[in-house]
């Protein structure tokens, strides 16, 4: 089964980039309740979600040269 992986972790690393926002105006209310961290969760996800669109790039470019070849 052929999936468009880059897709997906885009898709996913802009989630996380938008969750960091929305959360990052909330901090005040969220660190009163004891939430304080979130923010810095979904930056986490966001920077490891471009750590795997690099990966999965590389990946399919390798993977189209093998297959050309």
């Amino acid at each position: 089964m052929e999936t468009n992986d880059v897709l997906i972790v885009a898709i996913g690393t802009a989630l996380f980039a938008v969750a960091f926002v929305v959360l990052l105006a909330l901090r005040s209310s969220l660190e009163r309740s004891g939430h304080g961290r979130w923010p810095w969760i979904a930056l986490s996800g966001a920077l490891l979600g471009l750590v795997g669109l690099v990966y999965c790039r590389r990946r399919q470019q390798r993977m189209s040269k093998a297959n050309a070849q």
